[in-house]
């Protein structure tokens, strides 16, 4: 009799105790849950910022292409010392000098990003003012035209465009992969929740059907009906139920601080979630070989090895330009002028034209250029080999995962259709042996297969839905709306 005292002791606490931890109890569904995370992950606050940055990038490199205008001072640049003048005799004399040489500038330039050319629109002044010899004059530049065009130079504005503009395409997907990402962790955690839940309601209603019969038992008992045997197993049963609940309890309070941790959501308070039961939703098997395309085409990593690419691209370019023949072509035309006034200097302007070319062509180089052109196109070579296998082992991996998910939609509804039936079973088998139809034996097997099929579906439930987020997250694609994901800024 004490161990049947206590036993009924640790069943009205589990059973009474659970319910005051939930005072305070909110019910989820997964969509609610994966909803809330992806409006408040930290993980999505991350990616912004990433993307934001590489926006940026791309911005400033615009806005260095745009028009600019400069004005450049050197005023007053004044200078007092004294210096060594030559007389005619060929002697050497020390002269104070006391000047001053200021200059003013205002610049117009353009570059063309296509063809690395700028151009420039400029006009100065400069004045000089000799305050020993009290002399003056003004020299200016009403105007000037010019360009100055590089040839065989890298154009590393250029290069860098695309690899701005890659870098924001990359930022982009990457914002849309870490949502889905978020959705993928979130029903790993809410599932885990969901386990805890189907534990504990598994354990719950086992105790409470093993006191029923428990009690019946002990009746029969005292009639000689049952053996001792059969008694202490219905009474094993009764406290493995109540244990279990325990446990069951204790993994609920890990997992809901797990989910409210992934949803970022009521960290300072311990209340419980209660989740419900995802139903598996209307959806034709998904093609594997197009769920493989769609992943490779919209996900960021085909960017990033598109961005290998070009870089051992621009490497081959780097080598053949940087160590071959460069020239820069300066001209300009414009009008300039002279004078002891500053009207002066505009009075009388005079045409102007300057042409320079510079030309720098290595005679010996030790076959530098052409090492590191065979470096740079090795490398190349190399990557575009590197992306074509990713590529091929990507989409494999892809149509692998889309082939296990179409058979998990199956499995799980089969897995639905066994639970039902084991439930119905375990009812009929309960309602037996309370007629006192069928052994113990009979009814604890029925009671196990109820919980094994539950259990069972469960986690069939869960393995689908992970891997429904996951390939969402990999092919970026949702394949219930038919439509490409794409994370709204």
């Amino acid at each position: 009799m004490k161990e049947v005292f206590s036993i009924i002791f640790l069943i009205l606490t589990f059973l009474t105790w659970p319910k005051s931890i939930r005072s305070q109890e909110t019910t989820l569904s997964l969509n609610d849950a994966i909803s809330i995370a992806q409006n408040r992950s930290i993980i999505k606050t991350q990616s912004l910022r990433e993307y934001e940055r590489a926006d940026n990038q791309l911005n400033l490199l615009q806005a260095r292409l745009n028009p600019q205008l400069s004005l450049n001072a050197n005023a007053p640049n004044f200078y007092k010392s004294s210096s060594a003048v030559v007389q005619p005799n060929g002697s050497i004399s020390f002269q104070p000098i006391s000047q001053d040489n200021s200059l003013l500038k205002l610049q117009l330039s353009q570059k063309i990003l296509t063809t690395n050319t700028t151009l420039f629109a400029e006009g100065n002044i400069q004045r000089y003012q000799d305050f020993e010899g009290a002399f003056t004059s003004f020299n200016t530049v009403p105007f000037r035209l010019g360009i100055e065009q590089p040839l065989h130079h890298v154009n590393y504005d250029l290069w860098n465009q695309k690899f701005y503009q890659l870098d924001r395409k990359i930022a982009r997907k990457k914002l849309t992969v870490s949502s889905e990402k978020i959705a993928a962790d979130v029903t790993a955690a809410y599932f885990q929740v969901l386990t805890a839940q189907i534990d504990e309601e598994i354990a719950r209603t086992n105790i409470e059907n093993n006191q029923k019969l428990y009690e019946i038992a002990k009746e029969r008992f005292e009639l000689g009906k049952i053996s001792k045997s059969d008694l202490l197993q219905l009474e094993l049963g009764l406290s493995s139920a109540a244990q279990n609940k325990m446990k069951a309890t204790r993994a609920l309070i890990s997992s809901n601080a797990d989910l409210k941790e992934a949803m970022n959501k009521n960290l300072s308070t311990d209340d419980f979630i209660n989740v419900l039961t995802p139903e598996i939703p209307e959806l034709q098997p998904i093609d594997p070989t197009r769920a493989a395309n769609l992943a490779w085409e919209n996900r960021p990593e085909q960017l990033e090895y598109k961005k290998l690419v070009l870089e051992a691209e621009q490497a081959m370019e780097i080598a053949d330009r940087e160590n071959g023949w460069q020239t820069i072509l300066r001209a300009s035309i414009g009008f300039t002028g002279s004078g002891n006034t500053f009207g002066e200097s505009y009075s009388q302007p005079k045409y102007e034209t300057r042409i320079e070319v510079g030309v720098n062509i290595p005679l010996m180089d030790g076959k530098k250029r052409k090492l590191s052109k065979e470096d740079a196109k090795s490398n190349y070579v190399y990557n575009k080999t590197e992306n074509e296998f990713s590529e091929l082992t990507f989409k494999q991996n892809i149509r692998q995962l889309v082939l296990q998910f179409n058979q998990l939609q199956k499995e799980a509804g089969q897995a639905l259709n066994s639970y039902e039936i084991a439930r119905q079973r375990y009812d009929i088998v309960n309602q037996r042996y309370v007629l006192n139809d069928i052994s113990i034996t009979d009814l604890s097997l029925a009671f196990g297969e109820r919980d094994l099929a539950w259990r069972n579906y469960i986690n069939l439930l869960r393995a689908y839905w992970i891997t429904y987020y996951s390939i969402r997250q990999l092919t970026l694609f949702d394949f219930e709306e038919g439509q490409i994901i794409n994370y709204s800024l």
